[in-house]
């Protein structure tokens, strides 16, 4: 009887004193982990901006020929952004993290035209912008007393981008243009969102964030596909650069950045609204 007691007595005091070290914990610091996924906007920059100049021109072109048009190119803004962070909350107000995301946006049209034309002389327009940015992020969690907890963030990214493009039509015979680049560096974000507390452990999370990260600095390679003569594909690396002519812009890549001609700008600037969970230990 007295083991009986003293047994009780103990769990009685562990059951008091263990959820008083995990609050005790809690309170004056703990680890996390973050894992979110949604929609993201960009806004493209040049290379965006070069989907009406290059759009217009071939259009001039198909109606030069007789034909008729009813489509244009349309830009590279909307796609996907998902990632993860390690979290560190030095209070239950404030806190710190690390981590790595992937923000695309991606377009693939074509130019309709009346009549028709013929197989492999289609104007395509196919960009594929994206970053992998690698993130600090200092949060600060407006003081809450239930589970459902508001928060504000702020921090930078150093960003590994990519700016790919593929563009085919005909002049006189059909030609096709792939294009890979790639560029980056230091951009900012910040964010607004909500926690609802599912359990001390588990969260989930919704959030709109915004960034600046608008880079110049791309380098790459294209290749230059003629169907009807292989013999003279090439392939040329150098820049990305771009051009204005008549309130339109070019985007081209040549071995040397011809004169007149101006670094690209692939602006990754914009906002994502993602949804995730967050877990506590």
């Amino acid at each position: 009887m007295k083991k009986l007691i003293s047994m009780s007595v103990v769990v009685l005091l562990l059951l008091f004193v263990l959820p008083s070290a995990a609050r005790a914990q809690y309170d004056t610091g703990r680890f996390g982990f973050k894992l979110y996924g949604g929609l993201n906007y960009l806004g493209g920059g040049d290379l965006n901006k070069s989907a009406e100049g290059w759009g217009s021109a071939w259009i001039d072109l198909c109606e030069a020929s007789g034909y008729t048009v009813s489509n244009k190119f349309a830009a590279a803004n909307l796609g996907m952004n998902f990632g993860g962070e390690f979290l560190y909350m030095f209070t239950p107000s404030m806190g710190a993290s690390l981590g790595v995301g992937y923000i695309q946006a991606s377009s693939n049209t074509s130019l309709q035209t009346s009549p028709a034309l013929p197989a492999g002389l289609d104007f395509y327009w196919k960009p594929a912008i994206s970053a992998i940015p690698i993130t600090a992020t200092f949060y600060y969690f407006l003081p809450s007393g239930g589970s459902l907890k508001f928060f504000f963030n702020l921090g930078v990214g150093y960003y590994i981008a990519k700016a790919d493009l593929g563009m085919g039509g005909w002049f006189i015979i059909p030609w096709q243009w792939d294009l890979k680049s790639t560029g980056g560096g230091l951009g900012f974000h910040g964010g607004l969102g909500l926690e609802f507390g599912l359990s001390p452990m588990l969260g989930i999370i919704a959030e709109l964030k915004g960034r600046y990260a608008s880079f110049s600095n791309f380098e790459g390679s294209v290749d230059w596909i003629w169907p009807a003569l292989p013999s003279i594909n090439a392939t040329v690396e150098g820049p990305l650069s771009a051009w204005d002519d008549g309130g339109k812009t070019y985007v081209e890549m040549l071995d040397t950045m011809p004169a007149g001609d101006r670094a690209a700008k692939v602006d990754f600037s914009g906002f994502s609204f993602f949804v995730g969970i967050v877990i506590h230990f």
